[in-house]
């Protein structure tokens, strides 16, 4: 099933950071995780979807959370998700489930384009 989630996250530090990724052609339901860094950070995430509005959002995230979401449209889209950490130092980790494509970009531009 697409609900595995990949084994290696990626981290992201700074306290504010906007991410972009794909949803592929058919996927209607998926996964995203996001995690603090225990005792030391919380982290307020937002899921956009591709009209910018907000599909989820938890604001004070510290251990795994994980954001099952829907999409009513079954077209390749590019969501974002908004990651904001109480502290400059704050680290926030993140996952996607596997039915999406597997990385996140800085802007919608850098998300290759399926022909």
């Amino acid at each position: 099933g697409g609900w595995c989630l990949s084994k290696k996250p990626l981290t992201v530090g700074g306290q504010h950071n906007k991410l972009f990724f794909a949803i592929p052609k058919g996927v209607k339901n998926f996964e995203l995780e996001v995690a603090g860094c225990l005792n030391w950070s919380l982290v307020k995430a937002t899921v956009r979807n591709a009209d910018g509005k907000i599909a989820a959002s938890n604001k004070s995230i510290e251990q795994p959370y994980r954001f099952k979401l829907k999409r009513r449209n079954s077209a390749r889209e590019i969501w974002s998700l908004d990651i904001e950490m109480d502290s400059p130092e704050g680290v926030a980790f993140l996952r996607q489930g596997k039915s999406l494509e597997g990385f996140f970009a800085a802007s919608p531009e850098n998300i290759l384009k399926k022909q």
